[in-house]
């Protein structure tokens, strides 16, 4: 009876103690909701939460040491990788957050993996879960680096990167598209290297899902007159390609091209998104992205309705933005 008593009072303590550990690798951020941060709904913006995983692993490193790195090196610490983050209750305008960071370990690649939560501290209510967010320091030219030599970073661990399942759509006579808009990366969604980032890349993807869908005036009617609302549901894959996106800079055209598949009884559809460097041909970023129709007032899922349904059936197998 002593010994498992023992055996029992060890094992707690062993547990504890892991606790303790668990706990002392977790960082944590604040940050609020702010009106630039939010849609027309005001609700947060999906792409606003790879800004706040971004922002996450610079505190988690040290601002002010990842500013210094950047001033005497060129050296810029962002954020490369997305996988299978998850939406539960929506951020909405006026919300205090908390960015929880857990690190993962750096790999081979030299890149840093984080497991991040956000967390609404008022109610311990988890908004935002993500297993693995990956991120990496390049030199001026958009090169990959080793850690800096500067600061004790997380020792290696085998970590084997996870690659697109998709394949980059191919392009024919009846799917091109007619529109004369050009997509050009522009200053504003460059990062510090001039270079295309990732919130750049979450932003077409939404804009060519929302032309997918018939434009923001048509996202508006639908919910003034069918009661639905199109939200992001969750994120499978969101990957930036680094050999191809260090070519593209300020003021190279893009475009978006993309499969979209109505699933579950019409309640959601998935698209598989690329954004393309017109200049070299290459996919420069992937993404899949999972919507789904509810109704936000019952907050359920409901159908497409039967015009969006048909419209969309009706879209060329592959569609381009713009």
């Amino acid at each position: 009876m002593l010994s498992l008593f023992l055996f029992l009072a060890n094992s707690k303590a062993t547990s504890a103690l892991a606790a303790s550990a668990a706990a002392r690798n977790v960082h944590s951020m604040r940050t609020r909701v702010f009106i630039e941060d939010t849609d027309a709904y005001g609700i947060v913006y999906f792409a606003n939460y790879a800004r706040w995983f971004e922002r996450a692993a610079h505190s988690l490193l040290g601002s002010s040491q990842c500013a210094h790195l950047f001033r005497k090196s060129g050296l810029l610490l962002g954020i490369d990788s997305i996988h299978a983050m998850k939406f539960g209750t929506a951020a909405i305008l006026g919300d205090d957050i908390t960015v929880r960071s857990t690190v993962l370990g750096v790999d081979a690649h030299e890149s840093l993996h984080l497991q991040i939560q956000l967390v609404r501290p008022a109610d311990e209510t988890i908004l935002i879960t993500c297993p693995r967010a990956t991120f990496s320091f390049a030199t001026r030219v958009g090169e990959p680096t080793p850690w800096p030599a500067e600061r004790m970073f997380p020792a290696d661990f085998d970590c084997e990167i996870a690659t697109p399942t998709g394949k980059l759509p191919d392009l024919d006579a009846d799917s091109a598209s007619t529109s004369t808009q050009v997509l050009r990366l522009q200053a504003d969604e460059c990062n510090a290297h001039g270079r295309i980032s990732m919130h750049a890349a979450l932003r077409y993807f939404e804009r060519q899902r929302s032309t997918a869908l018939g434009g923001p005036s048509v996202l508006a009617a639908l919910l003034q007159s069918d009661g639905v609302q199109v939200v992001v549901a969750r994120m499978p894959t969101v990957e930036m390609f680094r050999p191809a996106a260090r070519e593209v800079s300020l003021g190279d055209v893009l475009s978006v091209r993309s499969t979209c598949t109505l699933k579950v009884r019409r309640t959601q559809v998935l698209f598989d998104q690329w954004v393309v460097c017109a200049r070299t041909g290459r996919p420069v970023a992937h993404a899949e992205v999972l919507c789904a129709f509810v109704n936000p007032m019952r907050q359920r899922l409901v159908a497409a309705p039967a015009w969006l349904d048909e419209q969309l059936r009706e879209l060329p197998q592959v569609l381009v933005y713009p």
